[in-house]
């Protein structure tokens, strides 16, 4: 039986990009002493910390127990550009919305982040506390980004990692992420996208590595 004896800190998304590797924003997990995953119709496992970067707020986890499912695959090439529609799933403010998963969709507001930093860009996909590490995806279910922050009290003003960073992190560790599969509708991507994200819960604390 899985069995948490320290209580719960914080919550957020992740998502899986292939049998036993999930992606997170660093922020959500950084000083926890322990964290569990849990997919969609599946049981809470223990994953343990892998590499993460503060610089762009990513944070790479190895399951406990590899699944069978497929993870997401990592668009690597193609630059993003001002209007391309972009969409998310993930899970915001559990505790009052509940742990369905939720999708929202927008598109790219600016291809830079904050002080026009290369590491991140904006989008108008409206995102809430607990969005934190999940996915955001291009029309064809690619992931392009990783749900890391927002200004306070702005709905449009909302931010990703973009992948470049993530991919560099990953090559590193010979991590191969999942391979692109066409879809023949937006509904078939999101289908997809729902059995690869996660929750990420958080135990413990320890003090942040500076």
């Amino acid at each position: 039986m899985f069995v948490v004896r320290e209580r719960e800190r914080s919550t957020g998304t992740c998502f899986a990009i292939n049998e036993d590797t999930v992606i997170t924003a660093n922020h959500v997990v950084e000083t926890a002493i322990n964290q569990t995953v849990q997919f969609e119709g599946e049981k809470p496992q223990w994953a343990r910390f892998v590499k993460y970067s503060k610089k762009s707020d990513l944070a790479i986890l190895r399951l406990k127990s590899p699944r069978k499912t497929p993870g997401l695959p990592i668009q690597p090439s193609l630059p993003l550009e001002l209007g391309d529609d972009v969409f998310t799933v993930g899970f915001p403010q559990p505790r009052l919305q509940g742990w369905s998963p939720k999708y929202t969709e927008g598109t790219i507001s600016s291809t830079k982040g904050l002080r026009d930093s290369p590491l991140f860009f904006q989008m108008s996909a409206p995102i809430q506390p607990g969005n934190s590490g999940g996915p955001v995806l291009d029309a064809k279910g690619r992931v392009v980004g990783v749900v890391t922050h927002k200004l306070k009290r702005s709905q449009v003003a909302n931010y990703a990692a973009n992948t470049k960073h993530l991919i560099g992190m990953l090559e590193r560790l010979s991590i191969t992420p999942g391979q692109f599969r066409s879809h023949e509708s937006r509904r078939d991507a999101i289908a997809a996208v729902q059995k690869a994200v996660c929750k990420v819960r958080t135990y413990g604390h320890r003090a942040s590595e500076q």
